[in-house]
């Protein structure tokens, strides 16, 4: 598990987004130790011995990114809830943060930012069953349109841009899966650049949103959804 280097953090600005890519995990006692009480009780609650060895990865490791920012100690870290019920954080100097982790497989990414809403996600392109089931089920007609017309070895990695982008904006709009994916349209084809192109409904509130695609490691996709325009990201990796 690599470690989390503090000195040569650069400032975070107002305008600015910082984008972790964090490690595949491997058990560490030290995360384990700065998890909450709450944590480590969703810990127990995972059957897979392989989905605690990340839930605690990545979940301690975000503890100690946080702490880098002037938050206090990883295992002393106060979150707060938002209107929508989003974890927030203030550091010591009564500065708040917003952050959000997604992870996917080995994989995870933690984006931070001073105020603001921001959502990530992350996905491992790789098979899924009933995919096109899926899409019609879910995705706007639009959407699913363009996937399916695309030749079936492109069609995959299609759905899962979507699949990114979608979830990028509602984890940063708070309300998740309350808001339906049927009611907002982005680009699908990974060769576009992010948007969103349509929203209504109770989706509208999307529309406060930029949406970005972000570097994700060989063999994932992943796409960040902030408030603002024009946002600055600056991208670290921990190896």
């Amino acid at each position: 598990m690599g470690k989390v280097a503090t000195t040569d953090l650069p400032a975070l600005e107002e305008d600015g987004v910082h984008i972790w890519l964090l490690p595949s995990p491997c058990p560490a006692p030290e995360m384990a130790s700065v998890l909450s009480a709450e944590e480590r009780d969703r810990v127990d609650c995972l059957v897979m011995p392989e989905h605690r060895v990340r839930f605690t990865a990545f979940h301690g490791l975000t503890r100690y990114i946080l702490s880098a920012y002037g938050a206090g100690l990883p295992a002393e870290l106060s979150f707060v809830a938002g209107q929508k019920g989003k974890p927030g954080l203030v550091t010591r100097d009564g500065t708040a943060l917003s952050f959000n982790l997604s992870h996917s497989a080995d994989r995870a990414v933690l984006a931070i930012s001073l105020g603001g809403e921001l959502g990530v996600d992350i996905e491992a392109v790789r098979q899924i069953d009933q995919m096109q089931a899926l899409a019609r089920n879910t995705f706007a007609p639009a959407e699913t349109n363009a996937i399916l017309a695309l030749p079936q070895a492109q069609q995959m990695e299609a759905f899962l841009t979507c699949w990114t982008r979608k979830e990028a904006l509602i984890k940063a709009d708070g309300r998740g899966m309350g808001v339906p994916l049927k009611e907002f349209e982005v680009t699908v084809y990974p060769a576009e650049p992010a948007r969103l192109l349509r929203a209504e409904g109770r989706a509208s509130t999307l529309l406060e949103f930029e949406l970005n695609d972000l570097p994700a490691l060989p063999g994932y996709k992943a796409a960040l959804a902030t408030t603002g325009t024009g946002r600055a990201l600056t991208c670290f990796q921990i190896v």
